[in-house]
């Protein structure tokens, strides 16, 4: 006896011996792993069925739930899968029929539509050198940037504590790392902006270098990309400034107020020789008002104390 079955793959008919029912193998069509199924129950033996009571007969619905299932049809798949065409197309083939999937179209009418692709794929890597290069050196600069600000800013907390404290060693020694950082940073940052403009592409780079004044027209076309490198290269001058005026301060202190001391009596003196000029010519100049004003304020009382004695009660 065999069992005869198909694949569920590729539909091959496959013939085998009846004692490998329900084991696992292998179509040797397409090696697609398969099921040998049990054999057909009128083969393995006698059907059991149930036998109905006395006076009863199976209803129409009860035999079909004890009828064996009907066998499964199964489509035989095609051995040679036919390839469509118009799938498939050569680089300088002409325009397909429009909705092939994945187009980009070109709006030359309101009726019409212009297939627009490309047959040339991926320029070569030589081509990309010169920006893969740039984008290289800015992600470093920009790296050693970030690393020279956040030692700019544990050289200023020296020079803070050196100044609070007057210690003038660590005052010194974080001074001149503030300088160092910061210069170090004018450098790098002014390096990173020259390479912004090769990121984009070769020319783009050769022509902010070469041509005058284009790398004004390039900044401010792309100044919302621009001004963050720009701001940072330019912030790198304000620590710098502070420093000096720390050290003004810490420096010139003494010999100031030691100046201030010394020159301060001469100025007091000054200013009195000054205020007691000003008075003299104040009162020279309201000398003669006084005169012409003192016998209208005298003649006012006795005019009123005429009036006053006129007047009957």
């Amino acid at each position: 006896m065999s069992i005869r079955f198909q694949c569920e793959q590729c539909g091959h008919t496959i013939e085998v011996d009846d004692h490998l029912g329900g084991k696992h193998g292998k179509c040797k069509h397409c090696g697609h792993s398969v099921v040998v199924p049990a054999p057909k129950a009128e083969e393995a033996g006698p059907v059991l069925r149930l036998r109905p009571l006395a006076g009863e007969e199976p209803t129409e619905g009860l035999g079909k739930l004890l009828a064996a299932p009907p066998p499964l049809n199964v489509r035989a798949a095609e051995a040679d899968p036919r390839i469509i065409a118009e799938m498939i197309s050569e680089p300088d083939a002409p325009p397909l029929t429009p909705g092939r999937p994945n187009d980009h179209y070109t709006v030359t009418d309101p009726h019409e539509f212009t297939r627009v692709h490309s047959s040339s794929g991926p320029p070569p890597r030589w081509q990309l050198f010169p920006t893969l290069s740039a984008r290289w050196l800015a992600r470093n600069l920009r790296t050693i940037r970030n690393w020279l600000y956040v030692a700019s800013v544990g050289f200023l907390v020296l020079v803070l504590i050196g100044y609070l404290f007057q210690w003038k060693t660590l005052l010194h020694l974080g001074a001149l790392g503030v300088v160092a950082s910061n210069i170090s940073m004018l450098y790098v940052g002014v390096a990173y902006l020259i390479s912004l403009p090769f990121k984009e592409s070769l020319g783009q780079g050769l022509a902010n270098l070469l041509i005058p004044f284009y790398a004004i027209y390039y900044w401010s076309t792309r100044w919302d990309r621009m001004k963050t490198a720009v701001y940072k290269t330019v912030g790198s001058f304000l620590p710098i400034a502070l420093v000096g005026l720390a050290y003004l301060i810490y420096k010139e202190a003494p010999v100031v107020k030691a100046a201030v001391q010394e020159k301060l009596p001469a100025f007091e003196k000054k200013i009195e020789q000054a205020t007691s000029k000003l008075e003299a010519k104040a009162d020279a100049a309201l000398g003669p008002i006084e005169k012409g004003v003192m016998p209208l304020l005298k003649t006012e009382p006795e005019e009123s104390a005429r009036h006053h004695r006129s007047t009957p009660e």
